[in-house]
């Protein structure tokens, strides 16, 4: 009885309460130690992707799930066209197991990122396959006379303003993803399925909703020449002050000539991007009477808390937009 008033055994050795106490303490942190080590371990299990801009990190987030951890180079509100690429954007990729890019030349600099990063994962060019338009080659989005101001027979690269050609996008990031992490292939198989569900079913919502306009009420005015697939797949036409990259300026001529042409053709309203300085575009309205029908995501999304801070979410916003504004009287 003594002895236990005293101290205890533990493994043969007679210690007291107090000891005891710190051996237990001792214990309790090697468990814990093997516990998170053993949850930082399933998370170096997951799918290291690098995303070359925003849109495309939420895609292949949608399509990943928990399986992927996901940065994006460009961050949200960023401009891709414009942007320069840091130390720290290769090393990014040079640890990446999969590389998810644009391409048609949208990331100018990726290039030279890859070089230096010497990567060597599964890179996905999520335009492959997919129908193309030409900066000026689609009699459908030929709206604006002023050739010299667009570049003729360049490809335009903001192809993802097409849900179809967003669906094409998540289709070629998954099959990136089972490439890379063959065993779950079924899981990113479902969330792909889930994924094009709900693309498919907020293109049929949006026809549905641009079908209300009169054909008079679908042109506009933006600052660059991002929109054709939205043009080709809703019907509207847009009228752009520059090409289809955002690094072009717009001379004095072209300026004086866009504003004739708005005069000239009564658009309905001038729209502003997340991405491109809006002094040039309220100018186009003073000097027009054109009203400023709200903020277009052209090359980006919006922080968390914005209107357009996923894909889907940006496709909604865009359209359901300009539709507000092309419905006013």
């Amino acid at each position: 009885m003594n002895s236990l008033v005293k101290g205890f055994m533990v493994i043969g050795v007679s210690v007291t309460a107090k000891a005891a106490m710190r051996l237990l303490t001792l214990l309790l942190v090697a468990v814990f130690a093997v516990l998170s080590s053993s949850v930082s371990f399933a998370d170096d299990e997951r799918v290291k992707v690098v995303a070359s801009f925003s849109i495309l990190a939420d895609i292949a987030e949608q399509v990943g799930g928990e399986r992927v951890e996901v940065t994006s180079i460009v961050g949200v509100n960023g401009d891709t066209h414009v942007y320069r690429a840091r130390p720290m954007d290769a090393k990014q990729i040079t640890y990446a197991d999969l590389l998810v890019i644009n391409g048609l030349g949208f990331e100018g600099w990726i290039e030279r990122l890859e070089s230096s990063a010497r990567f060597n994962g599964i890179k996905v060019v999520a335009t492959n396959g997919i129908h193309l338009l030409h900066g000026n080659a689609e009699e459908s989005v030929q709206v604006m006379p002023m050739g010299h101001i667009h570049q003729h027979g360049t490809i335009d690269p903001h192809a993802w303003h097409s849900l179809q050609n967003g669906m094409q996008y998540a289709k070629a990031i998954a099959q990136g993803l089972m490439t890379a992490d063959p065993e779950h292939q079924d899981y990113y198989q479902q969330r792909l399925d889930d994924f094009l569900v709900r693309a498919e079913q907020l293109d049929q919502e949006l026809h549905a909703l641009v079908a209300q306009l009169p054909p008079e009420r679908l042109r506009v005015i933006t600052s660059h020449d991002a929109f054709a697939y939205l043009a080709v797949d809703y019907g509207f036409q847009f009228i752009s002050v520059q090409g289809v990259s955002t690094e072009s300026e717009v001379a004095a001529g072209d300026l004086s000539r866009l504003i004739r042409e708005v005069r000239n053709t009564e658009a309905a309203a001038i729209f502003l991007e997340n991405i491109s300085d809006p002094r040039l575009m309220n100018q186009v309205a003073k000097e027009t009477g054109a009203s400023i029908g709200g903020t277009l995501y052209s090359g980006s999304l919006s922080e968390a808390d914005g209107p357009a801070a996923s894909y889907l979410e940006l496709m909604r916003h865009n359209v359901t937009t300009l539709v507000a504004a092309l419905s006013a009287p």
